[in-house]
């Protein structure tokens, strides 16, 4: 599994409401306007976009150790056989 897959998986986990805050964020939005457009307050967005920018980099860490473990020799194993 390519970590970019694990990631784009672990995206989609996240509410829909969540995913549609960082897709604001990345195109450039305040956290004022999305509050404002989703009718919450920005201590809200940021709160939220906080809570989900720390799993998704958990999860990227934990993809990253099980990436590196499986690409590990195994005891007595040479690399690539």
């Amino acid at each position: 599994m390519l970590v970019n897959d694990g990631l784009n998986g672990h995206l989609a986990s996240l509410p829909e409401n969540t995913r549609h805050m960082l897709r604001m964020v990345y195109d450039g939005h305040d956290y004022a306007e999305i509050g404002e457009t989703l009718g919450i307050t920005a201590k809200v967005v940021t709160d939220r976009i906080y809570r989900a920018r720390r799993r998704l980099r958990e999860d990227r860490e934990f993809l990253r150790e099980q990436h590196r473990s499986c690409s590990r020799p195994g005891r007595g194993e040479l690399p690539g056989h």
